[in-house]
């Protein structure tokens, strides 16, 4: 009898690491196939005035850069406030870009870019 409520327990344990797994497979999937849907090419170009123009799908917005972005020598974080208010974070990392534009990118954001010092806290 023992032996049968041990093997039970382990069948139903072995269900429920199952059952979780299973649940966090599709919860991956999901929001991969959300990621890649949501993901597509864009241009984004810094104007002399100090806002963004992006462009989308051939729709341009302007964006103007928010609190919580931060910009190291190996990655930067951008996070814009399009003029239809919806919001745009954007990873861009140092071996996307030929390094001397990378570095010049770097030098204008703590130049001219980032107005206070809340940029290296990651925040909404």
């Amino acid at each position: 009898m023992c032996a049968t409520l041990a093997v039970i327990s382990i069948f139903i344990a072995d269900i429920h690491s199952l059952a979780v797994s299973l649940l966090l497979l599709v919860f991956l999937l999901i929001f991969v196939v959300n990621a890649l849907k949501n993901n597509c090419s864009r241009i984004m170009q810094w104007q002399p005035d100090g806002g963004w123009l992006v462009v989308e799908n051939n729709i341009k917005f302007a964006a103007v850069l928010c609190t919580g972005t931060v910009v190291t020598p190996f990655f930067s974080v951008l996070n814009l406030k399009l003029e239809n208010n919806s919001k745009l974070n954007v990873v861009l990392f140092n071996d996307n870009i030929d390094s001397e534009k990378y570095r010049q990118f770097r030098v204008r954001m703590k130049v001219e870019g980032i107005q206070s010092k809340e940029h290296d806290k990651l925040s909404r």
